[in-house]
């Protein structure tokens, strides 16, 4: 299972490095520990459909209540290792890791280094994709309340949801937040999870020239115009 969030690229600096500002550890006196920090390293290594391949290293400070070196501690910084697949003609930015890793570290860079970076999430227009052709078999789906993070409604079924009666009215209050689809792409069935926030979750194998293929597709075919229908939160 492979998840990939999609970004457009607003600004992109030719730098080989971007780095953001160290965050040290609350609570912590020892000058030798390593900060929390977020750094995306490009190369010029062509991997696939016009996309090159990048590394992010998140490292991420969490709560923790214990001692080291006979000191209290409040945090310590946990390092995650993510993919990162950008395309300068395109101008996309697609992250491969778990949604909120990939989100917590964007969000960073675009905090720290707005003078070398800057990326934007893709917004989907979900009825255009529900109706496109040929039509993808809907699953399942979720929605969420404006107001919190909690999932407040759900409809699953191992059959096609284009006629059910909950998946209709949640539809219609323009509060989907993610659609469970099985489709087909490149003459190949590809089984996804596409949030309205273009993050997408690949449930069968498919190469990457497929997977970011259809990222991409999403964003081309199915980006949102204009001022959205209700909050999305993922």
């Amino acid at each position: 299972m492979s998840t990939m969030v999609l970004y457009r690229i607003e600004h992109l600096s030719d730098e080989a490095t971007i780095r953001s500002k160290d965050h040290r550890p609350r609570g912590c006196v020892d000058e030798a520990t390593r900060p929390a920090f977020t750094e995306l390293a490009l190369n010029e290594k062509k991997v696939a459909s016009g996309y090159y391949k990048g590394e992010i290293i998140h490292a991420e400070a969490r709560p923790i209540q214990g001692w080291w070196h006979g000191e209290p501690i409040e945090e310590v910084v946990a390092v995650e290792l993510m993919t990162a697949y950008y395309n300068r003609k395109a101008k996309y930015l697609v992250v491969e890791a778990p949604h909120e890793l990939a989100v917590a570290a964007i969000a960073r860079l675009n905090r720290d280094c707005r003078q070398q970076l800057r990326l934007k999430r893709v917004r989907l227009d979900f009825d255009t994709l529900i109706d496109s052709k040929p039509r993808p078999e809907i699953r399942g789906c979720w929605s969420r309340s404006e107001k919190d993070e909690i999932r407040s409604r759900a409809a699953f079924t191992g059959a096609d949801l284009r006629n059910n009666a909950e998946f209709k009215q949640i539809r219609k209050s323009g509060k989907l937040s993610n659609l469970r689809l099985v489709c087909e792409f490149s003459d190949r069935e590809l089984r996804v999870s596409i949030s309205r926030l273009a993050s997408v979750c690949f449930f069968n194998e498919a190469s990457l020239e497929t997977r970011l293929r259809f990222v991409q597709h999403l964003a081309d075919e199915f980006e949102a115009k204009g001022k959205p229908r209700a909050a999305a939160k993922r």
